[in-house]
Protein backbone atom coordinates (compact mmCIF):
# COMPACT_ATOMS: atom_id res chain seq x y z
CA UNK A 1 0.00 0.00 0.00
CA UNK A 2 1.24 3.53 -0.69
CA UNK A 3 1.92 6.18 1.96
CA UNK A 4 -0.91 8.24 0.46
CA UNK A 5 -3.47 5.43 0.81
CA UNK A 6 -2.43 4.84 4.42
CA UNK A 7 -2.59 8.59 5.00
CA UNK A 8 -6.10 8.94 3.56
CA UNK A 9 -7.25 6.05 5.74
CA UNK A 10 -5.90 7.79 8.83
CA UNK A 11 -3.18 5.18 9.37
CA UNK A 12 -0.69 7.89 10.14
CA UNK A 13 2.13 5.88 11.70
CA UNK A 14 2.22 3.50 8.73
CA UNK A 15 1.98 6.41 6.30
CA UNK A 16 4.95 8.11 7.98
CA UNK A 17 7.02 4.92 7.82
CA UNK A 18 6.31 4.46 4.10
CA UNK A 19 6.96 8.14 3.36
CA UNK A 20 10.27 8.04 5.23
CA UNK A 21 11.30 4.95 3.26
CA UNK A 22 10.46 6.74 0.03
CA UNK A 23 12.44 9.77 1.14
CA UNK A 24 15.41 7.59 2.12
CA UNK A 25 15.30 5.97 -1.32
CA UNK A 26 15.67 9.40 -2.90
CA UNK A 27 12.11 10.23 -3.86
CA UNK A 28 11.66 13.91 -4.62
CA UNK A 29 7.87 13.70 -4.92
CA UNK A 30 6.66 16.72 -2.92
CA UNK A 31 3.49 15.05 -1.61
CA UNK A 32 5.63 12.89 0.70
CA UNK A 33 6.04 15.99 2.84
CA UNK A 34 2.27 16.42 3.16
CA UNK A 35 2.17 12.92 4.64
CA UNK A 36 5.17 13.54 6.91
CA UNK A 37 3.99 16.92 8.19
CA UNK A 38 0.26 16.33 8.48
CA UNK A 39 0.41 12.76 9.81
CA UNK A 40 2.71 13.98 12.57
CA UNK A 41 0.25 16.82 13.21
CA UNK A 42 -2.63 14.34 13.54
CA UNK A 43 -0.56 12.21 15.91
CA UNK A 44 0.09 15.25 18.10
CA UNK A 45 3.80 15.21 17.23
CA UNK A 46 3.85 18.93 16.54
CA UNK A 47 7.63 19.37 16.65
CA UNK A 48 8.03 16.75 13.92
CA UNK A 49 5.19 18.30 11.92
CA UNK A 50 7.00 21.65 12.08
CA UNK A 51 10.30 20.03 11.22
CA UNK A 52 8.99 18.37 8.05
CA UNK A 53 7.02 21.45 6.97
CA UNK A 54 10.09 23.63 7.43
CA UNK A 55 12.33 21.08 5.70
CA UNK A 56 10.05 21.19 2.66
CA UNK A 57 9.94 24.98 2.65
CA UNK A 58 13.75 25.17 2.79
CA UNK A 59 14.07 23.15 -0.41
CA UNK A 60 14.65 24.85 -3.73
CA UNK A 61 11.57 23.77 -5.66
CA UNK A 62 10.24 25.74 -8.59
CA UNK A 63 7.41 23.59 -9.93
CA UNK A 64 3.79 24.70 -9.50
CA UNK A 65 2.73 21.62 -7.53
CA UNK A 66 5.46 22.28 -4.96
CA UNK A 67 4.46 25.95 -4.82
CA UNK A 68 0.91 24.92 -3.97
CA UNK A 69 2.12 22.48 -1.31
CA UNK A 70 4.35 25.26 0.04
CA UNK A 71 1.21 27.32 0.78
CA UNK A 72 -0.22 24.42 2.77
CA UNK A 73 3.04 24.07 4.71
CA UNK A 74 2.97 27.78 5.54
CA UNK A 75 -0.60 27.38 6.78
CA UNK A 76 0.35 24.35 8.87
CA UNK A 77 3.21 26.28 10.47
CA UNK A 78 0.95 29.25 11.22
CA UNK A 79 -1.64 26.98 12.83
CA UNK A 80 1.05 25.24 14.88
CA UNK A 81 2.42 28.61 16.00
CA UNK A 82 -1.15 29.53 16.98
CA UNK A 83 -1.25 32.57 14.73
CA UNK A 84 -4.81 33.74 14.55
CA UNK A 85 -4.74 35.46 11.14
CA UNK A 86 -4.66 32.67 8.58
CA UNK A 87 -7.37 34.04 6.29
CA UNK A 88 -5.00 35.16 3.51
CA UNK A 89 -3.42 31.71 3.17
CA UNK A 90 -6.81 30.03 3.52
CA UNK A 91 -8.20 32.10 0.64
CA UNK A 92 -5.11 31.53 -1.50
CA UNK A 93 -5.33 27.77 -1.11
CA UNK A 94 -9.10 27.74 -1.66
CA UNK A 95 -8.70 29.69 -4.90
CA UNK A 96 -6.10 27.20 -6.16
CA UNK A 97 -7.84 23.96 -5.13
CA UNK A 98 -9.61 23.48 -8.49
CA UNK A 99 -6.32 23.75 -10.39
CA UNK A 100 -4.56 21.30 -8.08
CA UNK A 101 -7.19 18.61 -7.58
CA UNK A 102 -4.59 15.92 -8.24
CA UNK A 103 -2.72 16.91 -5.07
CA UNK A 104 -5.77 15.82 -3.03
CA UNK A 105 -4.94 18.22 -0.22
CA UNK A 106 -8.57 18.84 0.72
CA UNK A 107 -8.72 16.42 3.66
CA UNK A 108 -5.66 17.79 5.48
CA UNK A 109 -6.52 21.37 4.48
CA UNK A 110 -10.10 21.33 5.75
CA UNK A 111 -9.15 19.33 8.85
CA UNK A 112 -6.41 21.82 9.73
CA UNK A 113 -8.76 24.77 9.24
CA UNK A 114 -11.53 23.20 11.33
CA UNK A 115 -9.06 22.46 14.13
CA UNK A 116 -7.77 26.03 14.01
CA UNK A 117 -11.21 27.63 14.14
CA UNK A 118 -12.37 25.32 16.95
CA UNK A 119 -9.29 26.20 18.96
CA UNK A 120 -10.03 29.90 18.48
CA UNK A 121 -13.68 29.35 19.47
CA UNK A 122 -15.02 30.38 16.04
CA UNK A 123 -17.50 27.53 15.93
CA UNK A 124 -19.51 28.98 13.06
CA UNK A 125 -16.42 29.04 10.84
CA UNK A 126 -15.36 25.58 12.09
CA UNK A 127 -18.77 24.16 11.13
CA UNK A 128 -18.60 25.86 7.74
CA UNK A 129 -15.22 24.23 7.10
CA UNK A 130 -16.48 20.83 8.30
CA UNK A 131 -19.43 21.18 5.91
CA UNK A 132 -16.97 21.79 3.06
CA UNK A 133 -15.03 18.68 4.05
CA UNK A 134 -18.21 16.58 4.16
CA UNK A 135 -19.28 17.94 0.76
CA UNK A 136 -15.85 17.10 -0.65
CA UNK A 137 -16.00 13.56 0.74
CA UNK A 138 -19.53 13.00 -0.57
CA UNK A 139 -19.12 14.56 -4.02
CA UNK A 140 -15.53 15.11 -5.07
CA UNK A 141 -13.31 12.61 -3.24
CA UNK A 142 -13.62 9.84 -5.82
CA UNK A 143 -13.55 12.20 -8.80
CA UNK A 144 -9.76 12.62 -8.87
Amino acid sequence: MSPWCEFLQGKDQQAIEYALKGKEMGSTFPDIYIVLAFSNYRLGQFDLACQFAQEFMNQDRADQRSGFIMLFMKLLLQVLKDESDILYLEEQILSLLPAFRAVEIEIPFYTLLADHYKKHKDLVKALEIQDRLIYYLEHDFNQH
